[in-house]
C-alpha cells in the first residue's frame, strides 16, 4: 500500500532523481574552484557545512544557506552542491550545511543543535567574509528545521541571538506536522516517538520572528502534504507574522521542487535573490 504522506513513495522515480542530483553534485564540486568543504559548526562528524563562492572580483549579491531534507534520518548535503552553481553564477555565496541523523539524536535534540549551528554559521561567514546570511531556505525536513528554528520558542532560544536576522526564510515542502507522521512505520525506525513529534511541531509552537517567510508546495505532491503548509502559513498570520506567503506551483512533485530551486528563473529561485543584506 502507498503511503501518499511519504513522498519518496509518491514519486516513483525519485532514487532516479537523487542519483542524477549526485551525480551533477560531483561534477560541480569538481568543475568549480572556488569552494571551502566540510567547516564545522559543531563538534559531530556531521555537523559540517561547505561554502561556494562567485567568481574573485565578482561584487557578491547575497549568501544563501541551504538546508536539506531526508525526514531527518537520511541524505547529506554533498547531494545538493549541484543546487549551487546558478546562484554562484549570478553572484551569490552558496552555503550547504548538514546535521545528524535520526535515530542517533531525537527529532527535539536535532531541532535545538540545528538552531545553534545556524547562529555559528553565521558567526563563522561574518568573521571570514565581513557578513553573514541573507537568506536561509529548507527542502522538506530541512524546511521543518528552519521552521522551528525561527518561528518557535525552543529554536529562537538560540537564534534570536543572531546580531543580523536572515531578511528572507524560504521553506519549500516542508513537514510542518510531523505528529501526523508519529505513528507510521518508518517513525518506528528512526526513534520519532509521539512526545518527540509534539515537542518539535511548528503547528503548535508557532512564535515566529518577525522575518518574510515563503512557503512552496509542488501541485503534484499528496494534498495531505501540501496542506501543512497552507495550515501553517494561516497559523504564522495568525501569530502576527505580516510577511508571509504561501504558493502552490504547478507542475512539480516533492523533488522536482529541488531543480527548481536550482534554477535561477524559478519563482523559488527569484524569492531568494529578492532580497540582500
Amino acid at each position: 500500500m502507498v503511503d501518499w504522506f511519504n513522498p519518496r513513495q509518491a514519486v516513483p522515480d525519485s532514487e532516479q532523481m537523487m542519483d542524477r542530483f549526485e551525480r551533477s553534485s560531483v561534477s560541480f564540486r569538481q568543475d568549480w574552484p572556488h569552494q571551502s568543504l566540510n567547516h564545522h559548526y559543531g563538534p559531530g562528524e556531521r555537523q559540517t557545512y561547505d561554502v561556494f563562492r562567485p567568481q574573485p572580483g565578482q561584487a557578491c549579491q547575497g549568501t544563501v544557506l541551504f538546508l536539506h531534507g531526508g525526514f531527518w534520518f537520511s541524505r547529506h548535503k554533498d547531494q545538493f552542491s549541484f543546487m549551487a552553481q546558478a546562484y554562484v553564477q549570478a553572484g551569490w555565496t552558496f552555503v550547504a550545511m548538514t546535521y545528524p541523523l535520526m535515530p542517533s539524536l531525537s527529532l527535539t535534540e536535532l531541532v535545538d543543535q540545528t538552531a545553534a549551528g545556524l547562529v555559528e554559521i553565521d558567526r563563522q561567514l561574518t568573521e571570514r567574509d565581513g557578513k553573514g546570511i541573507d537568506v536561509m531556505a529548507g527542502h522538506s525536513a530541512g524546511a521543518h528545521l528552519l521552521a522551528m528554528a525561527f518561528h518557535s520558542q525552543a529554536g529562537r532560544s538560540h537564534t534570536d541571538q543572531l546580531p543580523v536576522p536572515p531578511k528572507r526564510l524560504v521553506l519549500v515542502s516542508g513537514v510542518y506536522d510531523p505528529q501526523a507522521r508519529a505513528a507510521a512505520e518508518i517513525s518506528k525506525t528512526i526513534g520519532l516517538t509521539p512526545d518527540d513529534a509534539a515537542q518539535s511541531c511548528p503547528l503548535t509552537h508557532c512564535q515566529p520572528a518577525d522575518i518574510p517567510t515563503f512557503i512552496y508546495a509542488g501541485a503534484r505532491e499528496p494534498e495531505l502534504w501540501w496542506q501543512q503548509g497552507q495550515r501553517y502559513r494561516d497559523l504564522l498570520v495568525q501569530a502576527g507574522l505580516a510577511d508571509v506567503h504561501h504558493e502552490l506551483l504547478a507542475g512539480h512533485d516533492h523533488f522536482s521542487l529541488l531543480e527548481a530551486m536550482a534554477n535561477p528563473a524559478s519563482e523559488i529561485a527569484r524569492a531568494i535573490r529578492e532580497t540582500t543584506r
